[in-house]
């Protein structure tokens, strides 16, 4: 069963990812807006980019899944995706 994961660790563990983004990147690193939309154990993260004004978003699941591992990076399998998410940002 998948870690339900409290909001407040969810947004650090976004805005991590984020901040690894940007710097792997060279982007410049925002505070991103986000908060939770749909349902509590399967929705997903409405993340925005206040300094652009532009909207992704992170699917609970991925956080559980990384919650879950263990990991101190994002697992391959799911570093794509979010990665490709944080483009739109």
């Amino acid at each position: 069963m998948k870690t339900s994961v409290p909001f407040d660790r969810a947004k650090v563990i976004i805005q991590n990812w984020f901040n690894d983004f940007c710097k792997f990147y060279g982007k410049p690193i925002a505070t991103l807006q986000i908060s939770e939309e749909g349902d509590p154990q399967t929705g997903f993260y409405a993340v925005r980019n206040p300094s652009n004004g532009k909207s992704t978003r992170i699917y609970k699941s991925a956080v559980s899944d990384y919650e879950d591992s263990g990991s101190v990076d994002i697992p391959g399998e799911l570093k794509g995706g979010i990665w490709d998410s944080f483009q739109d940002l």
